[in-house]
């Protein structure tokens, strides 16, 4: 289930340019559940079907309807023990809990209440993550104490494609399907959100709620998302760039034009990508290895230790280890500001940040994604 980040990162940059059309969000209300009612089970197999895997689990395991009033919000699997297959991708010296209305409504307060405060603070989120779509899934819940004694949920989120998938009998987990799956889990001891996971062909972004802060030169990068331009022969390079580049060390050249001048995004053998303009000026790198990634971007960027201080000021005020945690994606100049990418993870949870810095190595805009 992990997402391409060239399907997120292209849809990005198709909406990146017209920030003010943002919408402000409705904040998320709690899905409330009023009632439940046990399940019949049948004996049907696992199977798997396109990429559907279904699993049956224990005949002891207990399905629970859960309702709000006469509405199906989805289904509490109460495994029998730590035997059942779905409940060993949980937790590996845990073990399951039984729970009743108050865990359910709890948990789903806890769960509305963290999604909002991470669309509070990103100028773009997966749109599950927003009204109305949030409200469009049923859920399976499994609880669980983790290895710490803390009372754990898994949150399974779907959007059926047909009548045939019995959520009331299986535990459903999908490869693939984009957001109509995706997953999160809360810690109910520390009431907080601890990683979620939405499906790999996950195109669908939309503004949070810092959409009208400043984003620096995000939408002005030529060198962003990931279109196929035209690839061109090494000789077709100008001069001044093919005396920067060794051919052999070549493996695709492209040509990116613009209503007023060319440019070059040229990738080579050891994974790095850097983008020329016609007079030789390198003004954008990527490479997407942690170590070499550091190496590569001190060829080109003057003072990009300093500028690496910056940010991780930046993320440790925001609770996070950029040392520790953090991978410069990529690099470029805009307009004489330099523009770094990197990504994040912490607890389960990726983010994407494009800072904007000057010259003199000050943060002059950032723009924020969850994903």
């Amino acid at each position: 289930m992990r997402k391409h980040h060239i399907l997120f990162f292209l849809c990005l940059c198709m909406i990146a340019m017209c920030p003010a059309f943002a919408q402000t969000l409705k904040r998320l209300e709690p899905v409330t559940i009023t009632s439940m009612t046990e399940v019949k089970r049948d004996t049907i197999e696992q199977y798997d079907r396109e990429g559907r895997l279904i699993f049956r689990g224990l005949p002891e395991d207990i399905f629970y309807q859960c309702f709000n009033g006469e509405d199906t919000v989805g289904y509490l699997i109460q495994p029998a023990d730590t035997a059942s297959r779905f409940f060993q991708e949980l937790s590996k010296n845990g073990h399951p809990v039984k729970v009743g209305l108050r865990e359910l409504n709890l948990a789903e307060a806890i769960f509305a209440n963290s999604l909002d405060n991470m669309v509070d603070s990103a100028h773009q989120v997966p749109r599950c993550f927003t009204s109305l779509r949030f409200y469009d899934y049923q859920r399976q819940y499994v609880f669980y104490q983790d290895d710490f004694g803390d009372t754990c949920v898994y949150i399974n989120c779907y959007i059926l494609p047909s009548d045939d998938w019995h959520p009331e009998q299986h535990f459903i987990a999908v490869s693939d399907g984009g957001d109509y799956f995706w997953y999160a889990r809360l810690n109910l001891s520390k009431g907080k959100l601890t990683s979620y996971e939405v499906n790999e062909g996950y195109d669908e972004g939309t503004w949070g709620r810092k959409s009208r802060a400043s984003c620096g030169r995000t939408e002005v990068s030529v060198f962003d998302g990931f279109p196929t331009y035209p690839e061109i022969p090494y000789n077709s390079l100008p001069k001044t760039v093919r005396k920067l580049v060794i051919k052999k060390e070549v493996s695709q050249i492209e040509s990116i034009t613009t209503p007023s001048q060319t440019f070059y995004r040229i990738r080579f053998h050891d994974g790095s990508v850097k983008g020329y303009d016609a007079n030789g000026e390198c003004l954008f790198v990527r490479f997407d290895q942690k170590v070499s990634s550091r190496m590569i971007y001190h060829d080109v960027v003057p003072n990009f230790d300093s500028m690496l201080d910056a940010i991780d000021a930046d993320m440790a005020a925001h609770g996070y280890d950029f040392l520790r945690d953090g991978m410069v994606r990529r690099v470029n100049t805009i307009d004489g500001y330099w523009r770094i990418t990197v990504d994040m993870w912490k607890s389960g949870k990726q983010l994407m940040v494009m800072y904007t810095i000057n010259s003199t190595g000050q943060i002059i805009g950032r723009y924020i994604c969850f994903f």
